[in-house]
């Protein structure tokens, strides 16, 4: 995968200044998916997992659409999906991202 394109947050931070040391889950705009399953199944697995909003507005097609971005601690982009996985996709989802 690749690094996670750059954008200004509407506090005019870099959003790489907000991932967390961890891994972070964005959800882009305020109808994105919850990404709770994925939530879910990192909590399960013990990783480490920061949620972060962003503005659709800020982001426009820099991400190719994706509304939910699952980014790795050294901010590349893990995985990325228009829509909630099921608990069982989010499951190993997590377990392939994390190598688990």
């Amino acid at each position: 995968m690749s690094r996670l394109p750059h954008v200004w947050l509407g506090d005019h931070t870099s959003i790489y200044d907000r991932l967390g040391t961890g891994f972070t889950l964005l959800r882009t705009g305020t109808d994105a998916p919850s990404g709770d399953a994925i939530i879910r199944a990192a909590k399960e697995a013990d990783v480490p997992l920061e949620v972060l909003d962003v503005d659709r507005a800020l982001v426009g097609d820099d991400w190719d659409g994706a509304r939910l971005i699952l980014v790795r601690p050294d901010q590349h982009v893990a995985w990325r999906s228009l829509e909630d996985p099921s608990d069982e996709d989010a499951t190993s989802i997590v377990a392939r991202v994390t190598g688990r």
